[in-house]
């Protein structure tokens, strides 16, 4: 099982973001850092994350799918952190 970190820059006019989030919360294991950063776990590659969530984007947004991995460093909520430290392992 691998976790990626999940990031997107939504462009106006658009601006829909109802569909991304349900095709990130579909996934079984995710977690949200930010408002527009997110980690999933799952068996899927980058590349279908990718592909999976960009279509619910328009054409002019972003989209970085980044595998994650111990060891991670950060400041946030007590959920958060507890996900990541479940959810992450070695390179």
């Amino acid at each position: 099982m691998s976790v990626y970190l999940v990031t997107y820059d939504l462009s106006a006019p658009g601006r829909d973001y109802n569909e991304v989030l349900k095709r990130i919360r579909s996934y079984d294991g995710y977690a949200e850092i930010t408002e527009s950063t997110h980690a999933v776990s799952t068996n899927s590659t980058a590349e279908e994350v990718r592909d999976y969530v960009s279509g619910g984007m328009d054409k002019n947004d972003t989209l970085y799918i980044i595998a994650l991995h111990l060891p991670w460093a950060g400041i946030g909520p007590k959920r958060v952190n507890e996900w990541l430290n479940n959810h992450l392992t070695g390179c």
